[in-house]
């Protein structure tokens, strides 16, 4: 097992207090994250930084409406951290800036999510390999966040974007996948991390999936989101709001995704079809390997199938092919299982197959397990 460490970052208060904190705590992480997608931008869309944070400035309001901590916290970070505001706007738009001006898709991840019947003493899990550029391993933190009168929550992701993966106090949890059609064009709309804060601060399983359909999303994306209680549903989403959801109910209590559409699009196109062939495959072999468990599905199992590498370097433990410049090679940077009734979330710090999945409880976890 190789040794890749992720710092754990704890914040509180109010909106910009919190954000300062961050940034205080990361300062380099944070700039790390600004300087990856300074050289992907520049690299698969030809803009220049000013161009970028010219662009990003433009979802400001669209994120003051969707939540109005969002940007004071955003204000927080860059003050923190010694940056513009526009700065941490454009790595927190970065789907859309990436996707929106530029025909090229990267894979993201793969993803799955099961329940009752499907494990052990009906326990509700939910996991993800991510893949994406192996620069972005000098910006991943583990961020706990405590918001007062909204839930705490707890995430893996780049230090400076506002959430990705995670769960909350109040037992919901997410994971997601990066979607592409040829209706993501860049327009101003909420950003796909935005949405996914919205999720990790929703109090109830329909807030979360509100959270969703109720934003006039500016990209696709996929969101795979559960509760303590036992429900579990995929959604998918392009551009718009919610008339471009489509949600997908669990097989056997299973429910799985990767990069590409599996419910109709109507006129709409499949940029990940088009361009990540593995896509599919990975579909189709993470469905396969949940099929074929008939016992009860644990966090060891789950991590099993998060190692997978069937169809390697493009399985579900991902690794770089190195043939391609740096920017183009994508490796499984962390993995992912979210143990939603125990109110644990296990963490491989890079691949899954050479890093094993360290469990973490959040403070509010352990605060509600002490009582």
């Amino acid at each position: 097992m190789s040794v890749i460490t992720y710092p754990r970052v704890a914040i509180s208060g109010a909106p910009y207090d919190r954000g300062a904190q961050l940034g205080r705590q990361v300062p380099e992480r944070i700039r790390n994250t600004l300087q990856m997608y300074r050289d992907a931008f520049s690299h698969y869309t030809g803009l220049s930084w000013d161009e970028v944070r010219t662009r990003a400035s433009a979802f400001q309001p669209a994120i003051e409406a969707y939540d109005d901590e969002l940007v004071p916290e955003m204000a927080g970070m860059a003050d923190g951290a010694g940056l513009a505001l526009e700065d941490i706007l454009a790595i927190n738009t970065r789907t859309e800036v990436m996707y929106g001006f530029s025909d090229v898709m990267l894979p993201e991840c793969t993803a799955f999510g099961v329940r009752g019947a499907a494990t052990d003493n009906g326990d509700v899990l939910l996991a993800q390999n991510w893949d994406w550029l192996p620069p972005s391993r000098d910006s991943c933190i583990v961020l706990e966040a405590e918001l007062p009168g909204r839930p705490s929550f707890v995430t893996f992701v780049e230090a400076g974007l506002v959430a990705k993966m995670g769960f909350n106090d109040a037992g919901i949890g997410m994971v997601t996948n990066l979607l592409l059609t040829d209706e993501d064009r860049g327009e101003v709309g909420v950003p796909f991390h935005v949405v996914l804060r919205g999720i990790l601060t929703s109090p109830t399983f329909a807030d979360a999936l509100t959270a969703v359909t109720r934003a006039r999303r500016a990209s696709s994306g996929n969101y795979l989101v559960a509760s303590v209680d036992g429900e579990l549903v995929n959604l998918e989403a392009r551009p718009g709001g919610p008339e471009t959801v489509r949600r997908t109910e669990p097989t056997r209590d299973r429910v799985h995704h990767a990069n590409n559409f599996c419910e109709p699009l109507g006129s709409a196109r499949d940029r990940g079809i088009e361009t990540l062939p593995d896509s599919p495959r990975r579909t189709d072999r993470i469905n396969e390997l949940l099929q074929a468990i008939d016992g009860p599905i644990d966090v060891d199992a789950a991590g099993e199938l998060l190692r997978d590498h069937d169809g390697r370097p493009a399985s579900i433990c991902r690794h770089a092919d190195d043939g391609l410049p740096l920017l183009e090679r994508i490796v499984t940077v962390g993995s992912v299982i979210v143990e939603l009734t125990a109110g644990r979330l296990h963490l491989a710090a890079g691949a899954p197959c050479e890093n094993a999945h360290e469990p973490i409880v959040p403070a509010f976890a352990r605060r509600e397990q002490l009582a």
